[in-house]
Protein backbone atom coordinates (compact mmCIF):
# COMPACT_ATOMS: atom_id res chain seq x y z
CA UNK A 1 0.00 0.00 0.00
CA UNK A 2 2.77 2.45 0.86
CA UNK A 3 4.42 1.85 -2.53
CA UNK A 4 1.16 2.69 -4.34
CA UNK A 5 0.71 5.87 -2.28
CA UNK A 6 4.29 6.93 -3.04
CA UNK A 7 3.74 6.42 -6.77
CA UNK A 8 0.54 8.47 -6.72
CA UNK A 9 2.19 11.25 -4.69
CA UNK A 10 5.23 11.33 -6.99
CA UNK A 11 2.98 11.49 -10.06
CA UNK A 12 1.04 14.42 -8.63
CA UNK A 13 4.25 16.30 -7.77
CA UNK A 14 5.61 15.80 -11.28
CA UNK A 15 2.31 16.96 -12.79
CA UNK A 16 2.33 20.16 -10.73
CA UNK A 17 5.99 20.77 -11.57
CA UNK A 18 5.08 20.63 -15.26
CA UNK A 19 2.27 23.13 -14.75
CA UNK A 20 4.58 25.57 -12.95
CA UNK A 21 7.09 25.67 -15.80
CA UNK A 22 6.99 28.53 -18.27
CA UNK A 23 5.40 27.82 -21.62
CA UNK A 24 8.02 29.33 -23.92
CA UNK A 25 7.94 30.12 -27.62
CA UNK A 26 7.07 27.11 -29.76
CA UNK A 27 9.77 27.08 -32.41
CA UNK A 28 9.79 25.12 -35.65
CA UNK A 29 13.44 24.29 -35.09
CA UNK A 30 15.48 23.47 -38.19
CA UNK A 31 12.28 22.63 -40.09
CA UNK A 32 12.65 23.01 -43.86
CA UNK A 33 12.29 26.72 -44.68
CA UNK A 34 9.62 26.24 -47.33
CA UNK A 35 7.46 24.31 -44.82
CA UNK A 36 7.73 27.21 -42.37
CA UNK A 37 6.85 29.70 -45.13
CA UNK A 38 3.84 27.63 -46.22
CA UNK A 39 2.63 27.26 -42.63
CA UNK A 40 2.87 31.04 -42.16
CA UNK A 41 1.08 31.73 -45.46
CA UNK A 42 -1.77 29.42 -44.51
CA UNK A 43 -2.03 31.00 -41.06
CA UNK A 44 -1.78 34.55 -42.45
CA UNK A 45 1.07 35.36 -40.06
CA UNK A 46 4.57 36.74 -40.22
CA UNK A 47 7.51 34.46 -39.49
CA UNK A 48 9.67 35.18 -36.47
CA UNK A 49 13.11 33.66 -37.08
CA UNK A 50 15.77 33.31 -34.41
CA UNK A 51 19.16 33.21 -36.17
CA UNK A 52 21.64 31.77 -33.67
CA UNK A 53 24.88 29.85 -33.26
CA UNK A 54 25.70 27.30 -30.56
CA UNK A 55 28.62 29.39 -29.25
CA UNK A 56 26.66 32.66 -28.91
CA UNK A 57 26.25 33.69 -25.27
CA UNK A 58 23.49 36.27 -25.86
CA UNK A 59 21.59 33.65 -27.91
CA UNK A 60 21.64 31.32 -24.91
CA UNK A 61 20.47 34.12 -22.63
CA UNK A 62 17.53 34.84 -24.95
CA UNK A 63 16.53 31.17 -24.81
CA UNK A 64 16.83 31.01 -21.04
CA UNK A 65 15.45 34.38 -19.95
CA UNK A 66 13.25 35.75 -22.74
CA UNK A 67 11.91 33.03 -25.04
CA UNK A 68 10.81 31.03 -21.97
CA UNK A 69 8.74 33.91 -20.57
CA UNK A 70 4.96 33.34 -20.53
CA UNK A 71 4.08 36.82 -21.82
CA UNK A 72 6.55 36.48 -24.70
CA UNK A 73 5.31 32.95 -25.41
CA UNK A 74 1.69 34.09 -25.58
CA UNK A 75 2.40 37.04 -27.88
CA UNK A 76 4.80 35.26 -30.22
CA UNK A 77 2.91 31.94 -30.37
CA UNK A 78 -0.35 33.75 -31.15
CA UNK A 79 1.08 36.30 -33.55
CA UNK A 80 3.82 34.54 -35.50
CA UNK A 81 5.02 31.27 -36.91
CA UNK A 82 8.27 30.90 -35.00
CA UNK A 83 11.37 29.32 -36.50
CA UNK A 84 14.88 28.80 -35.19
CA UNK A 85 17.97 28.07 -37.30
CA UNK A 86 21.59 27.46 -36.43
CA UNK A 87 23.33 29.72 -38.95
CA UNK A 88 26.32 27.39 -39.18
CA UNK A 89 24.50 24.16 -40.07
CA UNK A 90 22.09 22.82 -42.64
CA UNK A 91 19.63 25.23 -44.17
CA UNK A 92 20.74 27.92 -41.72
CA UNK A 93 23.82 28.54 -43.88
CA UNK A 94 21.75 29.47 -46.95
CA UNK A 95 19.29 31.49 -44.86
CA UNK A 96 22.23 33.41 -43.37
CA UNK A 97 23.29 34.42 -46.89
CA UNK A 98 19.76 35.13 -48.11
CA UNK A 99 18.96 37.44 -45.19
CA UNK A 100 22.49 38.84 -44.74
CA UNK A 101 22.91 37.73 -41.14
CA UNK A 102 26.31 38.86 -39.87
CA UNK A 103 25.90 39.02 -36.08
CA UNK A 104 24.26 36.90 -33.41
CA UNK A 105 21.63 36.82 -32.31
CA UNK A 106 19.77 38.25 -35.26
CA UNK A 107 16.00 38.13 -34.96
CA UNK A 108 14.03 38.49 -38.16
CA UNK A 109 10.36 39.18 -38.73
CA UNK A 110 9.54 38.02 -42.25
CA UNK A 111 6.48 38.47 -44.45
CA UNK A 112 5.62 34.94 -45.60
CA UNK A 113 3.95 36.20 -48.80
CA UNK A 114 7.08 37.88 -50.13
CA UNK A 115 9.74 36.22 -47.93
CA UNK A 116 11.09 39.72 -47.28
CA UNK A 117 12.23 41.07 -43.94
CA UNK A 118 9.64 43.27 -42.25
CA UNK A 119 11.78 44.03 -39.19
CA UNK A 120 15.26 43.10 -37.95
CA UNK A 121 16.67 43.06 -34.43
CA UNK A 122 20.38 42.46 -33.88
CA UNK A 123 21.39 41.56 -30.35
CA UNK A 124 19.53 40.39 -27.29
CA UNK A 125 17.09 42.32 -25.19
CA UNK A 126 14.87 41.74 -22.19
CA UNK A 127 11.20 40.73 -22.24
CA UNK A 128 9.94 44.32 -22.51
CA UNK A 129 12.29 45.04 -25.44
CA UNK A 130 11.33 41.88 -27.31
CA UNK A 131 7.60 42.56 -26.89
CA UNK A 132 8.11 46.09 -28.20
CA UNK A 133 10.08 44.80 -31.22
CA UNK A 134 7.38 42.26 -32.08
CA UNK A 135 4.72 44.97 -31.89
CA UNK A 136 6.78 47.24 -34.14
CA UNK A 137 7.12 44.39 -36.65
CA UNK A 138 3.40 43.64 -36.70
CA UNK A 139 1.68 46.95 -36.12
CA UNK A 140 3.94 49.90 -36.75
CA UNK A 141 4.80 52.24 -39.56
CA UNK A 142 8.27 52.25 -37.98
CA UNK A 143 9.27 48.72 -38.96
CA UNK A 144 12.07 48.19 -41.46
CA UNK A 145 9.73 47.47 -44.37
CA UNK A 146 7.65 50.62 -43.83
CA UNK A 147 10.69 52.85 -43.42
CA UNK A 148 12.24 51.40 -46.58
CA UNK A 149 9.07 52.15 -48.56
CA UNK A 150 8.99 55.71 -47.23
CA UNK A 151 12.61 56.20 -48.26
CA UNK A 152 12.04 54.76 -51.75
CA UNK A 153 9.11 57.13 -52.32
CA UNK A 154 11.30 60.11 -51.54
CA UNK A 155 10.32 60.75 -47.94
CA UNK A 156 13.74 61.30 -46.37
CA UNK A 157 13.12 63.79 -43.59
CA UNK A 158 14.82 63.38 -40.19
CA UNK A 159 11.67 62.26 -38.41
Amino acid sequence: MKKTQFIILASCCLSFAGIAQNRGIKFNENQPWQEVVEKARQAGKYIFMDCYTVWCGPCKLLDKNVFSNDEIADYYNDGFINAKYNMEKGEGVSLKEKYRVTAYPTLLFIDAKTEEIVHRVVGAGDVKHMLAQAKIAKESSQNLQSLKKQYETGEKNAE
